[in-house]
């Protein structure tokens, strides 16, 4: 009879343990399942904030967009209509240094000069500054050209040079003051004339070699 209530506290104590680890088992499964969802909806939260924020820059960047191409487009129109401007006043600049050089007016000609005037202009003969002095007899400013590095041996559309139009017009002293600086006296313009053949007859002047160098006498 004792033992038989030994084995029945032992048991009823053994049926307890089993219930006590089943409500543990349960307990974490519970608790397991519980983080398993909280990671879940952590993941969907982040998942979906991550989508909202590359939504908002994709927004951005497109609403951007417009204004960002109509400032490179503004910029694009601001510079070429600069250049136009420029290119305009560098023209006009050039054509009045023709039109100055053709008058004779020396400071006019050196404030254009040291302004950055273009010096490669010629007018619809295809004449330069330098020819344009030569042939008006500028001796002074043909000087200042020369000075400034303007090619003494540029060729208009007959071919001529300076020097045919200064023998051309019978300007002596823009001849010399070319043959001094070194002009070609042996270049042949479009219809193979030299300088000093431009001129025949009595109107011809006398030519002579010294030194190697042609010179009018």
């Amino acid at each position: 009879m004792q033992r038989a209530a030994v084995r029945q506290r032992k048991f009823r104590e053994a049926l307890e343990l089993l219930r006590a680890a089943d409500a543990l088992n349960l307990l974490e499964s519970a608790a397991s399942q519980r983080a398993h969802q909280l990671r879940a909806s952590q993941a969907r939260q982040e998942l979906a904030e991550r989508q909202a924020l590359e939504a908002a820059v994709v927004e951005r960047a497109a609403s951007q967009a417009p204004a960002a191409e109509a400032a490179q487009q503004a910029a694009v129109v601001a510079a070429a209509t600069e250049a136009a401007t420029e290119a305009a006043a560098r023209e006009r600049s050039g054509a009045a240094l023709l039109e100055l050089c053709r008058n004779g007016r020396y400071d006019q000609v050196r404030a254009l000069l040291l302004a950055g005037a273009p010096t490669t202009v010629v007018d619809a003969a295809g004449n330069g500054a330098v020819h344009l002095a030569a042939c008006a007899g500028h001796a002074c400013l043909l000087k200042l050209l020369l000075r400034k590095g303007l090619y003494i041996n540029a060729r208009n559309a007959a071919g001529d040079t300076p020097l045919h139009l200064a023998m051309a017009r019978r300007q002596d002293t823009t001849a010399r003051v070319l043959l001094a600086a070194g002009a070609d006296a042996e270049l042949r313009n479009a219809r193979g004339r030299r300088p000093r053949n431009v001129l025949q007859g009595s109107a011809a002047p006398r030519w002579s070699t010294v030194g190697g160098r042609s010179c009018l006498v």
